[in-house]
């Protein structure tokens, strides 16, 4: 077997998916942590230095989901760059 894309559109084409769906992902990731982080900063009217452990607990998860979904996307764009 080849190891060229354009040869698998199939494989081709769900790679694609999945980098619109990481892209989605990110997005969504990172509205729901900036909705966090300006519900406690301003609605809640809380400084850094008064974060709960679960505060930070949720940020940090966050920013890892997001870590690992960007690390894929560019895992992904590298391949399709490569292979068409």
């Amino acid at each position: 077997m080849s190891g060229d894309l354009n040869q698998r559109p199939f494989l081709l084409l769900i790679l694609k998916v999945m980098r619109a769906m990481l892209w989605f992902c990110i997005a969504g990731l990172v509205l729901v942590g900036g909705g966090i982080w300006y519900s406690v900063t301003k609605v809640q009217a809380r400084t850094y230095e008064h974060f709960t452990s679960a505060d930070i607990w949720l940020f940090s998860f966050i920013a890892g989901l997001v870590l690992i979904a960007v690390l894929l996307l560019v895992g992904i764009h590298r391949m399709l760059r490569k292979h068409t």
